[in-house]
């Protein structure tokens, strides 16, 4: 069972390496376009934001057992507790793209050695629109992604290899209700690690959030990244909640919370 609680301040403005023996179990995917009134926690959108807009933040999340082990009809914990910092960046280009940037810093970890802090894989992402939602009443995008192996793969919370990815993005809304709807999948460097196969994982999920009033949205989301090709990492499933509010000077605050569904 994995928790999680985030907290991030975002400006909104309009016009060490990785290591053999590991790979990165943190399974929180903080999402860009942090700026986005609707916008979600984990999910891509496919609003790309207006010409000149940019944005900054910094997402925190927690999380309890990210990963154990099974053994017999046991679980023993690998990674006990994961308090994680991420910083997302992202700017619009022309209203048409957007490339974002994201940097998990574990600012605290247990594990079976102890207590550490650590870098996690950076990502870097472009997003293209394909369906103007303004015009056609859906958007739709691709999200092409790579992270980069700046994670501490020893510790379970980066991988080994650079890995390759995207994801397709569709939403709409309808009066103060939006949608979205993800695809995609992400491939890297394979590992086996004790009883524990990693590879290629499937990325898809589904969020719903609300226009409370002018400055409030809230958001629910369910997210899925399964193993695919022989690999036993499992079919983790996450369900979120959160609330975001719009403060003086272009800041947006978040709070939210989740459990693993499987």
């Amino acid at each position: 069972m994995r928790r999680w609680g985030a907290c991030a301040l975002l400006g909104w403005a309009a016009p060490a390496w990785a290591q053999e023996g590991g790979f990165d179990a943190r399974g929180f995917h903080a999402a860009g376009h942090a700026g986005y009134p609707l916008g979600w926690v984990t999910l891509e959108t496919p609003d790309p934001g207006w010409e000149g807009a940019a944005s900054a933040g910094v997402v925190f999340d927690y999380a309890d057992d990210p990963l154990v082990e099974l053994i017999v009809d046991d679980t023993i914990p690998v990674l006990d507790q994961l308090l994680t910092g991420n910083l997302v960046v992202g700017a619009s280009i022309l209203g048409a793209a957007r490339v974002d940037a994201v940097m998990p810093v574990v600012l605290f970890g247990v594990d079976q050695i102890g207590t550490f802090a650590a870098p996690g894989d950076a990502r870097l992402q472009g997003t293209v629109a394909l369906v103007d939602r303004a015009r056609a009443g859906v958007g739709v995008s691709v999200s092409p992604m790579v992270w980069l192996p700046t994670g501490a793969a020893a510790r379970y919370v980066g991988d080994a290899g650079v890995g390759f990815g995207g994801v397709v993005s569709a939403g709409a809304e309808a009066g103060p209700v939006g949608f979205v709807v993800n695809a995609g999948a992400r491939t890297g460097p394979s590992a086996v690690v004790r009883n524990i196969e990693w590879g290629t994982n499937l990325l898809g999920g589904v969020g719903v959030a609300l226009r409370a009033d002018d400055q409030t949205s809230i958001g629910a989301e369910v997210r899925g990244a399964p193993s695919v090709g022989g690999g036993t990492y499992g079919f983790p499933v996450e369900g979120l909640a959160h609330v975001r509010r719009l403060l003086p000077g272009g800041l947006w605050a978040m709070v939210g919370g989740g459990a693993g569904l499987s």
